[in-house]
């Protein structure tokens, strides 16, 4: 949830800072085409190319770096040029409602959806977590809308299982980014 959303110049320092803990990848869900339109119209340029210059450091050093992007009726909306040379995949967040599930808990998950692979799984393919020939197991087809859903099981409160950290922790300091070394971290 963005709150309070940040100008794409301060997403770079937050690759630059996030790259002294050398995580196994970093995935952005932020709306970056929203936080590009809060730059300064003659820095936006310069921002944008900051940010891609700082995943590309990441990028070579092993640390994968990938985008979310939305999706409307037009299809995949890809972040403002150059941040749309970054390995991207569709960040669609599947719920399920009352006539599936009456705890309204999501426990299926989309894999593709006109032929795009969804974030997660360009995530995963990138930091090497699956092969990317390899079949979801008990993945299926839903034709009429051309996507690639499969169930997982449901383990409680993500919240639980998860380090959140603040990004204005890291900005400001006062958070070592060290213990995410290693980690897969999701931005947003």
């Amino acid at each position: 949830q963005e709150l309070s959303p940040l100008p794409v110049r301060t997403h770079a320092r937050v690759l630059e800072i996030l790259a002294r803990s050398k995580p196994r990848a970093i995935g952005y869900v932020l709306n970056l085409s929203r936080a590009a339109s809060l730059e300064p119209e003659h820095e936006r340029a310069s921002s944008l190319r900051q940010f891609v210059e700082a995943a590309a450091a990441l990028q070579a050093r092993g640390t994968p770096v990938v985008l979310g992007t939305p999706y409307d009726v037009n299809g995949e909306l890809l972040p403002p040029y150059p941040l749309s040379t970054l390995p991207h995949g569709l960040a669609i967040i599947h719920k399920d409602g009352a006539e599936f599930s009456g705890d309204k808990v999501s426990r299926r998950a989309l894999l593709s959806l006109e032929g795009q692979p969804s974030f997660p799984v360009v995530l995963a393919d990138t930091a090497g977590l699956r092969t990317q020939s390899a079949e979801v197991s008990g993945s299926f087809e839903v034709p009429e809308i051309r996507a690639r859903y499969f169930h997982f099981r449901y383990h409680g409160d993500p919240a639980s299982s998860h380090l959140r950290i603040p990004i204005q922790g890291l900005l400001a300091g006062t958070v070592d980014p060290a213990i995410l070394s290693g980690k897969i971290v999701l931005v947003g």
